[in-house]
């Protein structure tokens, strides 16, 4: 979370299905992500936005941690989409100059192994 805080922007470039599953959600206090987004081919978040999305697909992908909804919440796109992002905030290493590309993940409809990646 603190790494995507700190990004200034964050570029996706997934499946509109996917991306409109994965926003389309509440979080642990049951308000509606609510996010700003800029679309043109891809979305792109600021860091702040990010770290409110990855807060979300956390609780969508992981459950809460209280004893009534632990374990409830196994969304197979949050997951999906959780663990990509966090690959790629992952191999961040440094903060990235203005100047770069931001950072930019690909979320398509490909199967992916995760389990053999490890």
């Amino acid at each position: 979370m603190q790494k995507a805080a700190g990004l200034k922007t964050f570029h996706f470039e997934t499946t509109k299905d996917l991306w409109e599953k994965t926003t389309d959600q509440e979080g642990r206090d049951g308000r509606r992500l609510e996010l700003k987004t800029t679309t043109k081919e891809q979305v792109e978040l600021s860091g702040v936005a990010l770290a409110n999305y990855l807060r979300v697909l956390d609780y969508m992908a992981h459950g809460g941690s209280d004893a009534a909804s632990f374990g409830t919440h196994h969304s197979a796109e949050s997951i999906r989409m959780y663990d990509e992002i966090a690959t790629v905030l992952d191999s961040i290493t440094r903060r990235p100059d203005p100047q770069e590309e931001p950072p930019r993940v690909v979320v398509d409809t490909a199967f992916v192994d995760t389990k053999n990646q490890k």
